[in-house]
């Protein structure tokens, strides 16, 4: 299509220079090519420089987190100042983009914004899916319709919404002062049916000269802005493409017929350029599609299909897999209750059977979302961690005696709600007591000093901004029936009896030399994809929530203070040794990304890996090997030792006399 285009929507070269220029982190600038100067930054650089200092406990941890990079304060200070992208480098890609986008959204019709699926009640909506059908339109052609894309369409406007609502809400709310500061400080509560002038003319000045305007004034908005359609264009077509390759192989492994009517999206982390895991459905049948390799689950239930066969406890059921080269279907498992309530035991037993095979194959991760409860049969989603990658405790940003600790037990598998925490947090509070793999509560509850913003009298003259507690949903993962749940502590001895049962077996399979070769044989094993993780999921997505604050986005230095926080516990004591540091520069790419970074490895190698590129660091210990140590390992005294972690993980009382010798 031919647009003709206004002056008004054009970026000139100076303006392109100085919006790549300041959307650059600190560490893109001092790794160089250098910034040049250019007009005055928004943020005294002074003050940048002091909330990073601030993050670090006394100036000589500050001093040596900037030698540890070479580093001067000078240098630093001149480069938080410096605005304008060097004037002898060519300009990045993603800068054509935006002039694109800035073009688009000027010449965005209502009934362009009108074809993009939105959620209802989407604050500054108008604009949201005017920026949205930026990516919408350039998809190419698909092998499903664009109903069925509806889903990830609403999901690409929610996380533009995440991205953008706080700085537009500052941007309206001044806009409205200027022309009746009385409304402006009106309580969205104390109107009945509040107007929606203002807001109808600020959504008109978006749609024109404002984006531009907003883009001029938030350059690393800007940036992001591009990376998340692009990424989101890019994993749809990809989807579509493996769907158009696999049809046929979909038919036969999961019986699903007839046309793709949905494709939702099942997570907001994404990983690896905006990829998430997709419940795709048919006219009949639904699959998950999994943007990554499924070696994890095709070992993981292979070796619970043949230690089945030795269990004295009830049998599992096991999705269905097809996996595929850096990708891969699982048939769909969704939550179903408890047959009856007889059938909690056995749920139980069945749950103290994967505790135990986790705690062997120091599987990892096995939180709410990655466990789902179908029917009397604990299911586990998604087994990417198994053989997890070993890192010694004193590379680990955590408390060190904690983690080993952690690191030696059936807690590491997060199966039990039992966290080391974080030592920098000021509350008590665990994060995995409300995200245990074995749900205690179906009710929706509160994350621990954990919020994110939310509108109130949205799009109306009057609206306003509050801060929500962020929470989970921990109903597919707490057994129930009719509405009455049954928590692991009501159910401890069946939950210790299925891991003592697993136990016992493992251990005798390992002393007769059958386990490694014949349930978890080296052919199954050897070469597998496994993920090594590093800080949790919950820890980046609390970063990627602070960066979207309005200073974060007005200027690259100041992100750069958010990301340094994952740097801090290298310099504060927390983390022993810098053997791992290489790693915090992959996790900046990937938050620039908006995504929650993901660092692969192989079950039988040390290598770690991210997006595919080998890293100068290696874990300390493969999986494999981790694995046979601790088969090597298994006693009556350790097994005494894991059944007493499991009952006071579940808060069970137990005596002086109860607890395990070391």
């Amino acid at each position: 299509m031919n647009r003709v285009y206004t002056m008004g929507t054009v970026l000139t070269e100076s303006e392109r220079h100085e919006i790549a220029g300041r959307a650059r982190t600190l560490a893109e600038r001092l790794d160089g090519p250098a910034n040049s100067a250019g007009s005055p930054p928004p943020i005294d650089p002074t003050e940048i420089f002091d909330e990073w200092k601030h993050l670090f406990p006394d100036d000589e941890s500050f001093r040596a987190r900037l030698a540890h990079d070479g580093f001067t304060e000078t240098a630093v200070r001149e480069q938080i100042a410096a605005t304008h992208w060097p004037e002898t480098e060519p300009l990045p890609d993603w800068v054509d983009t935006l002039s694109d986008l800035v073009q688009h959204v000027g010449t965005c019709t209502k009934i362009t914004r009108k074809s993009v699926s939105t959620p209802d009640q989407t604050p500054f909506g108008e604009l949201l899916t005017a920026i949205a059908s930026f990516a919408c339109d350039q998809l190419s052609q698909t092998v499903v319709s664009m109903a069925a894309v509806s889903s990830m369409e609403r999901q690409l406007v929610d996380r533009l919404r995440s991205l953008c609502v706080r700085v537009l809400y500052v941007e309206f709310k001044s806009f409205v002062e200027v022309h009746d500061p009385e409304l402006a400080a009106t309580n969205p509560a104390a109107v009945s049916e509040p107007s929606t002038e203002y807001y109808e003319q600020f959504i008109e000045a978006m749609l024109g000269q404002g984006f531009k305007n907003l883009c001029l004034e938030y350059p690393v908005l800007a940036r992001q802005l591009t990376t998340l359609l692009d990424n989101w264009q890019s994993a749809v077509e990809e989807l579509c493409r493996r769907l158009q390759t696999d049809r046929e192989a979909l038919r036969q492994r999961f019986g699903i017929e007839g046309s793709v009517t949905d494709l939702n999206p099942l997570t907001t982390d994404t990983h690896a350029g905006g990829r998430v895991p997709v419940q795709v459905s048919f006219e009949d049948g639904s699959v998950v599609y999994k943007p990554r390799p499924l070696d994890g689950e095709v070992t993981f239930y292979t070796i619970l299909n043949r230690l089945d066969e030795y269990l004295p406890t009830p049998r599992f059921e096991t999705p269905s897999l097809l996996p595929r080269d850096g990708y891969g279907w699982m048939e769909l498992v969704e939550y179903r209750d408890l047959p009856d309530e007889s059938a909690a035991d056995r749920y139980y037993e069945r749950a103290g059977s994967l505790l135990c095979l986790a705690y062997v194959l120091n599987f990892t991760d096995c939180h709410y979302e990655n466990l789902l409860v179908d029917g009397a049969t604990p299911t586990v989603v998604d087994g990417e961690t198994i053989f997890h990658p070993h890192v010694e405790s004193d590379a680990k940003p955590f408390e060190t005696e904690a983690s080993a600790a952690v690191d030696r037990s059936v807690l590491l598998s997060v199966m039990l709600p039992f966290s080391v925490g974080d030592p920098r947090e000021a509350h008590g509070r665990r994060f995995a007591d409300k995200v245990a793999g074995l749900g205690s509560d179906s009710e929706e509850t509160a994350l621990p000093n954990q919020s994110r913003p939310t509108i109130e009298a949205v799009n109306t003259d009057v609206m306003a901004v509050d801060m929500e507690a962020v929470t989970v949903d921990p109903y597919t993962n707490t057994p129930s029936v009719s509405g009455v749940d049954h928590p692991p502590s009501d159910h401890v001895d069946a939950l210790v009896g299925g891991f003592e049962e697993a136990y016992e077996t493992i251990h005798e399979l390992h002393e007769t030399g059958r386990f490694l070769n014949d349930v978890a044989d080296p052919e199954l094993v050897a070469g597998g994809n496994t993920r090594l993780l590093y800080r949790s999921t919950g820890r980046y997505a609390s970063i990627l929530r602070s960066a979207a604050a309005r200073n974060s986005l007005r200027d690259g230095a100041r992100l750069t203070v958010e990301y340094e926080r994952l740097a801090v516990p290298f310099f504060d004591g927390t983390v022993e040794t810098d053997r791992l540091w290489s790693l915090y520069d992959s996790e900046r790419r990937a938050l620039r990304d908006l995504d929650i970074p993901r660092f692969a490895s192989r079950t039988d190698q040390r290598a770690l890996f991210y997006r595919d590129e080998q890293l100068d660091v290696v874990a300390d210990k493969t999986g494999y090997e981790f694995v046979r140590q601790r088969l090597d390992g298994m006693s009556e005294t350790d097994r005494r030792r894991q059944t007493w972690l499991i009952r006071q993980a579940l808060g069970e009382s137990m005596t002086a006399g109860c607890t395990p010798r070391s």
